[in-house]
């Protein structure tokens, strides 16, 4: 793995700048390629062959065109279906470049919402989870087995959603997401837990504690923020110690500039959907069109 080579980011959408927002506080000397598919948004729409045709686009683009030393899947949908397809991607396009680590959003999510669970409630059999996701990724069914095999006896509820990603996408109203999202609950009785398990669902986080009071609440994007840096910091410092020491403020804001936002759709509604998942923030950087 090369040092200073940049991390890939890569969704549908928007919905990964929640991640992209996590990892740039964590990795502040580090440069970030993001690629938003959003000509092809929301991905749970498209049937599993086109998701896999779009991951493994996308890939080969941030492997071949940026050598990104890791490549971050920010949507859960794509590390549901076509995670595989990422891997591969990475894999034959690095052999003759650099190694490339690919890192999701389900696995972190998993463990994240079992010791969430575990802490609050020893016994299993107390804990009933409720899973808000897309719908392939509920199709999968990968939440559900993960959650079930760390803690047998668990309740789990899926609630596949399929407009609210589109209406985030959009920059709908609070009030039309609270009702969207009102109706996706349904009953709540007993929830202990909510994983918002899609990206784009980290602005519903205020929502889900006014709808579901007293309930845990456990982010894809923040858990697979985390992962990916606890992954790629012990890459490197398996490779080289120096790179875990603080890093100087001047070039960190260097490094920040030098950040780039791909989009295969349309740049301005990028730009306009983008500050929901950046605390208001403007982007380092203004975002460039691309096709895939």
């Amino acid at each position: 793995m090369l040092q200073h080579n940049p991390i890939g980011i890569y969704d549908s959408g928007t919905g990964g700048l929640a991640v992209y927002r996590e990892m740039r506080r964590a990795l502040p000397g580090e440069r970030f390629v993001y690629l938003a598919d959003s000509d092809y948004c929301p991905y749970g729409d498209l049937t599993e062959g086109q998701i896999r045709d779009r991951a493994r686009s996308a890939a080969r683009h941030l492997t071949s065109a940026h050598n990104c030393k890791m490549v971050v899947i920010a949507c859960n949908t794509v590390d549901a279906v076509a995670r595989g397809i990422v891997e591969d991607e990475c894999r034959s396009i690095a052999a003759t470049t650099t190694t490339t680590t690919v890192t999701g959003m389900i696995a972190p999510t998993i463990i994240a919402a079992a010791l969430t669970a575990r802490m609050r409630v020893p016994d299993a059999r107390r804990t009933k989870m409720l899973v808000l996701s897309t719908i392939p990724t509920a199709l999968r069914g990968d939440y559900v087995i993960g959650l079930a095999t760390l803690l047998p006896g668990v309740e789990i509820l899926t609630r596949p959603a399929a407009r609210l990603a589109p209406l985030i996408e959009n920059n709908a109203p609070r009030e039309q997401l609270r009702e969207c999202l009102k109706t996706y609950l349904g009953s709540t009785a007993g929830v202990t837990e909510v994983i918002l398990g899609c990206t784009h669902y980290s602005p519903l986080k205020p929502l889900v504690e006014e709808l579901i009071p007293g309930a845990s609440i456990i982010n894809s994007a923040e858990a697979g923020a985390m992962s990916a840096v606890l992954t790629l910091t012990g890459a490197l410092s398996r490779a080289d110690a120096a790179t875990l020491t603080p890093v100087d403020p001047s070039p960190a804001e260097d490094a920040r500039r030098r950040d780039r936002f791909l989009v295969t759709g349309s740049v301005a509604s990028f730009t306009r959907a983008a500050a929901q998942f950046c605390g208001g923030e403007e982007l380092p950087s203004l975002p460039i069109g691309i096709t895939l």
